[in-house]
């Protein structure tokens, strides 16, 4: 594991130590952030994930006196991709702190990422960052890997890849409620309740 990952990964662990117990009453009932959107793309498998800020859940109508409260609202709405995960304006301002530190702002272009269903023998990954409603990617260049010496841009990306698909796996999904209150209709199971 490269240093920077591990930097990542020990602020992530802090990160989600202080937005539990009694910290809960420390969060701002308005957030402080702009809406901000960080999604991932793999065109070979069409895998999408995301990470919302909680300004992004305030902007969408998601109520609650604190972030935790709206991203309770949050994944508690049916139809939610629940391949996004929403979590605090400062763990996603330090995530994209560190895509800044990786040059995400040199390689990428402005707009958005085409969309999965895209069909592109050079396109494999993305990188998206909407900030205030303004998309910027950085798309993997299949080039890259042929070119010798390995360019920077690719060692970059790669990295800031995995960090940012570690944060994804490490931010909690939650919702209220337990297993008897979800239905799940169309598994094994008879419905409301059963597996």
């Amino acid at each position: 594991m490269t240093r920077s990952l591990l930097l990542v990964l020990a602020w992530l662990a802090l990160a989600a130590c202080s937005g539990t117990g009694s910290s809960r009453q420390l969060e701002p009932s308005v957030p402080s952030a702009a809406p901000k959107v960080v999604t991932f793309r793999d065109y070979r498998t069409n895998l999408r994930l995301g990470i919302v800020n909680d300004g992004f859940l305030a902007s969408r109508g998601f109520e609650g006196s604190t972030a935790s409260d709206r991203r309770v609202a949050y994944y508690s709405t049916p139809g939610v991709d629940l391949m996004v995960k929403a979590t605090s304006d400062r763990l996603l301002d330090g995530l994209l702190e560190y895509f800044e530190d990786q040059g995400f702002s040199r390689y990428a272009t402005q707009g958005p990422a085409p969309p999965e269903n895209v069909s592109n023998a050079r396109l494999t990954t993305s990188l998206e960052v909407i900030v205030g409603g303004k998309a910027r990617t950085w798309l993997f260049d299949v080039d890259w890997s042929q070119a010798k010496p390995t360019p920077k841009a690719m060692s970059r990306y790669l990295e800031t890849r995995n960090v940012f698909l570690e944060a994804h796996r490490q931010i909690e999904q939650y919702a209220t409620g337990g297993a008897g209150d979800w239905n799940f209709e169309g598994a094994t199971g008879s419905g409301k309740g059963s597996l």
